[in-house]
């Protein structure tokens, strides 16, 4: 107790002493947050290893528990690294051994992070990279690969799924990305895919029925988003055994691969690059904008094909730019058609 004593009294002397006009408020704050977080791990310290030594000078309260030895132990938390030593008993009756003190506290047998910090990273994760997780969560003190153990580890309760209809014969996955700047002046791309059954009416209104949401995390692989993709459409629909899937997209190759990595899927290019494309070839409001989209809409390829050679070099647009916007509608691996 006269340690614990000490140890606030020290705190109160460092922290008044603090000048905040010659430090600054900036330098202020963060010597006042080091000297609170060095104070918060002694104190904690010198509690856990009081009771360890309560243990030891009262055996009434540890009946039928024997001491071995003594041992240092530390634990990552949201403060630092709190580091203490106490004793290991063991069971004179059943044999069994373990550190007391410890099932006093709340810390479990080879916990080397504190319950506080996993849960702050796994709330990170899902909008920082690990290692960004891992700064924010306790300065940086765990690696990416600890990170990641965590995220696995830890147990998140599975969503409601969505009441299951009729077998779907068609799904839907629209899937873009944004790039934000940050400050340190870098770009990072935001994936995110809207998953979605065959649009309906309701009045005059078209409306896009089950959708579901997978945005995508920092640093993620192109592979884990996919997978990502693939989960949420196995947990909340009921798909036919030929269900199709159309990824609808700008054509970017990381958008494309989609295709690839889910079974029966199809690369579309979405409709607001179809429409740009399109009017990159001929002006709307003309014949043959009109008519271009037509042909896109039907999937009919030989007559988009013949209309755009008779459209190449005119409307005062440059062929190599209308062949650019001709590039998304080329392949017959994929299909052309954009209605959903």
């Amino acid at each position: 107790m006269n340690s614990i004593q000490l140890n606030l009294e020290t705190f109160a002397k460092n922290i008044l002493e603090l000048d905040i006009i010659g430090l600054g408020l900036s330098k202020y704050m963060d010597r006042a947050e080091f000297l609170t977080r060095d104070f918060l791990l002694r104190h904690v310290q010198l509690n856990i290893e009081s009771l360890d030594e309560g243990l030891k000078e009262s055996p009434e309260s540890r009946e039928d528990w024997r001491i071995l030895k003594k041992e240092p132990r530390e634990l990552v938390t949201k403060a630092g690294i709190l580091r203490y030593r106490r004793r290991y008993f063991a069971h004179i009756h059943s044999n069994e051994k373990c550190f007391l003190v410890d099932k006093l506290v709340g810390v479990d047998k080879y916990e080397r992070i504190d319950k506080s910090v996993k849960a702050d990273i796994c709330n990170l994760v899902s909008r920082h990279s690990y290692q960004e997780s891992s700064y924010l969560a306790c300065a940086d003190l765990i690696s990416k690969q600890s990170v990641k153990r965590i995220i696995k580890e830890v147990n998140i309760p599975e969503p409601p799924c969505l009441p299951q209809g009729e077998p779907l014969n068609v799904l839907h996955i629209q899937v873009d990305e944004d790039h934000v700047a940050m400050q340190d002046g870098r770009c990072k791309q935001h994936r995110i895919a809207v998953i979605h059954s065959p649009s309906q009416r309701r009045g005059k209104r078209v409306y896009l029925p089950q959708k579901r949401y997978v945005f995508g995390r920092n640093g993620e692989a192109v592979e884990d988003f996919w997978d990502r993709v693939w989960e949420e459409i196995c947990k909340n629909y009921n798909l036919s055994k030929n269900c199709v899937f159309y990824i609808h997209g700008d054509g970017a190759a990381w958008i494309r691969s989609g295709a690839k990595l889910l079974p029966n899927a199809r690369y579309v290019l979405d409709k607001y690059h179809v429409m740009e494309s399109i009017n990159r070839i001929a002006p709307a409001g003309s014949e043959e904008n009109s008519a271009l989209k037509y042909f896109v809409i039907n999937n009919q390829r030989s007559d988009f094909k013949r209309l755009y050679e008779l459209c190449l070099g005119r409307f005062e647009r440059k062929e190599e730019s209308q062949e650019q916007a001709r590039q998304g509608f080329r392949s017959k691996r994929y299909v052309l058609a954009y209605a959903y």
